[in-house]
């Protein structure tokens, strides 16, 4: 826009100054036309001649003037062209200053920006440290209610008759479970708490498949505490499957080896009273 703006300004001055001389050229062509139309009369009267004197005259005149004229439009010009050349540096001085602080605007949003990613940056790390806080003191609390919930069930465990868990029941099963039809001898006392306890370890053997010998044994002298487990030297792989699945299960067991059974298959567990500890 400012290029097309000094065109039309060129073009301005170019004709001001052009007016000038067509005006010069204009008042010479009429003057040598009058000069020769007036040789072509010198045979007329005097009184002619005077005329065509002061048409010359006249004609002077218009040309002065036209000079007067061309020398003002000639100054207009000259002013034209000052002030063509001062508003292209003035154009250019705030050219520059515009473009100055364009940059300067830059550079401040640029700095804006910047401060507001590092703003949000430290904001989303002091959010993912909470949050990673919060996330240990969560598993804290959990490993902390586990721990209360194994001292509960331990607590209950000295305080109620023995029981077998869910848990407990489904590790034993899955270790034995794959010997169906092996058997296996398991005596019960008459006493409340070991009977009960001995009847649930009996139903998870049936439950297994495993052919099941009931002893009911009303007292034992000397009194037995425990779980006893009575092994052949060689036990097979039912029996010793019988032993791992009862450390699976965290249930204590006392394993007592008989030189003198029958086979090596054989086992023989006695559900005793309940540990006073």
């Amino acid at each position: 826009m400012a290029t097309f703006s000094k065109s039309l300004l060129y073009l301005f001055v170019w004709q001001i100054a052009l007016i000038p001389t067509i005006v010069t050229v204009m008042a010479q062509a009429q003057t040598t036309q009058m000069a020769v139309r007036s040789s072509k009369e010198s045979g007329d009267t005097v009184s002619e001649m005077k005329s065509l004197a002061q048409e010359v005259e006249r004609h002077k005149g218009s040309i002065d003037r036209w000079n007067t004229a061309r020398i003002v439009f000639t100054i207009i010009a000259a002013l034209a062209a000052t002030g063509l050349v001062v508003t292209g540096v003035m154009l250019n001085s705030k050219g520059k200053i515009l473009s100055k602080a364009q940059d300067d605007l830059s550079i401040l949003k640029d700095a804006i920006a910047a401060e507001d990613s590092r703003t949000k940056a430290v904001q989303i790390a002091e959010a993912q440290k909470a949050a990673a806080q919060a996330d240990e003191h969560a598993k804290q609390l959990e490993k902390q209610t586990e721990e209360l919930r194994s001292q509960n069930l331990e607590l209950q465990r000295r305080i109620n008759p023995r029981f077998l868990t869910s848990t407990e029941r489904q590790t034993i099963l899955d270790g034995i479970r794959p010997f169906r039809g092996h058997q296996i001898i398991i005596a019960r006392l008459g006493d409340a708490e070991a009977g009960q306890y001995g009847d649930s370890i009996i139903a998870l053997f049936e439950e297994a498949g495993w052919a099941v010998q009931r002893n009911n044994i009303g007292v034992y002298i000397p009194p037995t505490y425990g779980i006893i487990c009575r092994i052949s030297l060689h036990p097979d792989d039912a029996v010793r499957a019988l032993i791992q699945s009862f450390h699976n299960a965290k249930i204590k067991i006392e394993l007592q080896e008989v030189p003198a059974a029958p086979q090596n298959s054989w086992v023989d567990i006695m559900i005793g009273l309940k540990p006073i500890t």
